[in-house]
């Protein structure tokens, strides 16, 4: 029995959860959430919060949250992405406002607010992990399984670790618009309060290897074993396209994720704080123009978001 406890998933993720406690997480296991088709519950293995703010109050207080939905996984054999040449752009999982910034300028003559772009380049997050030059990024992944007949390793999509993909970005859609639920319904949508920034970060914990293919130029493979690893997914939920950026890492790399998260989100508090005046003009604006044809908080976040 120990053997085959050992084997699942189940220890892993009590021991990622006590990780998540021990860095100043707030962390549960098996979370229920709806499926995307809305029939039926299907269930995440962790959910992390964590907030930051600056310890003010009133009109000095800034507050963001972050959120983690984790899955793990106890791969036996190694999971390896394939990574991507050249740069390739990874959104931030956002909810709240501002998500865009609004230039502090007069408006135009036409009725145009003015210019608008998205938040974090107003922020700049150049020092964020899903910029960083170094990052490996994927859009690929496989498992491997050794062939029977004569033991050679065999490239596959294991049911498990697709299956856990899948969770993630599902889930990372529900609990973004679980939030909007939370934060405006039942009030007025062109009300002006709005809700803080909050963060989502879909991972994947894996308690065996993970690895990163390159192609070099003459057609061969790099191989070798990493600790982290951005995988970007892209579905069709609920009638429209979504791109999801996951962390794959290491249950070994996790604490230093963690670290590099913390430092990533004290440094963008800080910024909002800088452009104080800016995020509360574009937050108060942005409220203020609600489109009266806007009556879920489904089409809030579609509005709100860049």
């Amino acid at each position: 029995m120990k053997a085959a406890l050992l084997r699942s998933g189940y220890v892993i993720e009590s021991r990622v959860a006590a990780t998540l406690r021990q860095y100043g997480w707030f962390a549960e296991t098996n979370v229920a959430y709806e499926g995307s088709d809305g029939m039926k519950a299907r269930e995440l293995d962790l959910r992390a919060i964590r907030g930051f703010d600056t310890g003010g109050s009133g009109r000095d207080a800034r507050y963001l949250g972050v959120e983690l939905l984790i899955e793990c996984v106890n791969n036996s054999e190694p999971v390896t992405v394939i990574a991507q040449a050249g740069h390739l752009p990874i959104p931030l999982l956002l909810a709240g406002c501002p998500q865009v910034v609004v230039e502090h300028l007069p408006t135009e003559a036409n009725g145009s607010p003015g210019r608008m772009y998205p938040g974090a380049q107003c922020l700049g997050i150049e020092f964020h992990h899903y910029e960083d030059a170094e990052a490996l990024r994927a859009t690929q992944f496989c498992s491997f399984v050794r062939k029977k007949q004569n033991g050679e390793w065999m490239a596959t999509h294991t049911d498990e670790h697709f299956a856990s993909v899948h969770c993630l970005l599902e889930s990372s859609q529900h609990f973004i618009d679980d939030f909007y639920v939370d934060m405006y319904d039942g009030r007025p949508l062109n009300d002006a309060y709005v809700a803080p920034l909050h963060f989502f970060y879909p991972i994947l914990v894996l308690g065996g290897s993970l690895f990163a293919a390159h192609v070099c130029e003459d057609g061969g493979l790099d191989i070798g074993e990493v600790p982290h690893a951005i995988l970007v997914t892209s579905a069709y939920q609920r009638g429209r396209h979504v791109v999801c950026p996951i962390d794959v890492v290491s249950e070994q790399g996790l604490p230093d994720l963690l670290i590099k998260m913390e430092r990533e989100h004290t440094e963008i508090l800080s910024r909002m704080v800088a452009k104080r005046d800016l995020i509360e003009w574009s937050r108060d604006h942005i409220a203020a123009h609600v489109p009266a044809e806007i009556g879920t908080t489904s089409e809030l976040r579609r509005y709100l978001e860049p």
